[in-house]
């Protein structure tokens, strides 16, 4: 296992129960609606909106040179933000060919 994979996956399993977590607590649309609960909230949620367009179009790129199709990626971005793009490196490195030693 690479060091890129471990980080990743350092960052996606406390991540990815911190979402559940919020998810359970608050519900899924809930979050949603919490992104337009004040000028603050709104802020993040249009940086992260920003940050997620900017992944996506790397992703497509990508995804094209890989001879994967992108636009199930962008329906999971919408849907789940980064844990999606997060998933999406992880499988990419677990694809890549191994190193010779």
């Amino acid at each position: 296992m690479n060091k890129r994979l471990l980080v990743l996956l350092f960052l996606f399993v406390p991540f990815s129960i911190i979402s559940g977590i919020a998810v359970y607590q608050q519900g899924y649309f809930e979050l949603w609606k919490l992104a337009f609960f004040n000028l603050g909230t709104f802020q993040i949620f249009c940086d992260l909106t920003v940050a997620c367009t900017l992944i996506f179009s790397w992703m497509i790129r990508d995804a094209n040179a890989r001879g994967k199709q992108a636009w199930p990626w962008l329906i999971l971005i919408i849907l789940s933000g980064t844990l999606a793009i997060l998933t999406y490196l992880i499988l990419r490195e677990l694809q890549k060919p191994k190193e010779k030693a």
